[in-house]
């Protein structure tokens, strides 16, 4: 039996999300940073099922630190009435933004799943120490992507491998703790989709480009990794599945190693992640899934 209706919290430019909607038959009211908190709070009242998939309730720009956080608080409070108001929710505000990758790697581990050896160092003498085990280590942003400018130079937080001792000359002699692990020589990465309780996996096989070897997010646009469709074995699914359980997330874009060791190992996990890459390259049809989760549940 259909709800009476759908909400659905995201930016108004999500590909992903627009996909999803041409397969809603029923109604559904889309929500973003522009809807006003009047028409969200009256939301609350009746029969629907929520999916987050991106975006924050009104930001606030400018005002003084103390404000902000009095609103961050009520915005926080909005975003859970939002979800344990429906009747069925996917995804979740508030796991994405307290989403850390070190916790995760924790939690991947007491999964029983591999990961490559971490630690989080703010100093040259523990960096080096830390690199004694092995031949290369990766510096990595301990939480996502970014680029900013300073003194009219552009930085940017992509991994970097550390492998000999020129890496380390200009390195000082302590930094902001910073995340640090293991390079894992692969064969070729995973990206898995995670949708309440079904796995959709992708294997990439960036080793064959020295742009993309890293990370295949230093994406090639001129010629595209290879993409197949791909099965993981059940025993890693299953850990997979109780990794997700104990991170208390029903959705989630999962990225995995497969090392030249032949052992797969746990890289980190994205509660709102894109899998619109992912649907195309593997004929999924993903979207429609959560459009008859979005109905039916």
């Amino acid at each position: 039996m259909r709800n009476k209706k759908v909400i659905i919290m995201s930016s108004e430019t999500d590909v992903s999300t627009n996909k999803v909607v041409t397969f809603l038959t029923t109604k559904y009211t889309k929500i973003s940073s522009s809807t006003s908190i009047e028409k969200i709070k009256k939301l609350f009242e009746g029969n629907y099922n929520f999916w987050y998939r991106r975006g924050i309730i009104q930001k606030q720009n400018n005002i003084n630190p103390f404000f902000q956080r009095e609103w961050n608080t009520v915005q926080s409070y909005l975003h859970s009435k939002l979800e344990k108001s429906a009747q069925f929710c996917l995804g979740s505000y508030t796991k994405e933004i307290h989403n850390n990758k070190l916790i995760n790697l924790t939690i991947a581990q007491e999964s029983g799943l591999n990961v490559p050896k971490y630690n989080a160092i703010s100093s040259k003498k523990a960096l080096l120490k830390f690199k004694q085990e092995f031949d290369k280590i990766v510096i990595k942003p301990a939480w996502n992507l970014a680029s900013f400018v300073q003194d009219g130079i552009n930085y940017n937080t992509k991994n970097t491998v550390l492998s000999n001792e020129n890496d380390f000359a200009n390195i000082s002699d302590s930094f902001l703790p910073s995340f640090v692990q293991e390079y894992i020589d692969k064969k070729y990465e995973l990206r898995v989709f995670f949708l309440k309780g079904k796995f959709y996996s992708m294997a990439i096989f960036s080793q064959l480009d020295e742009q993309t070897k890293l990370d295949y997010r230093n994406y090639n646009r001129t010629k595209p990794n290879r993409t197949v469709p791909y099965q993981l074995p059940s025993i890693i699914e299953k850990k997979l599945q109780a990794f997700m359980e104990g991170m208390g997330l029903d959705t989630g874009s999962i990225d995995i190693i497969f090392g030249t060791d032949n052992k797969y190992y746990f890289l980190e996990v994205n509660p709102v992640g894109q899998f619109e890459w992912l649907n195309e390259n593997c004929n999924y049809y993903i979207e429609k899934e959560i459009a008859n989760l979005l109905m039916y549940e």
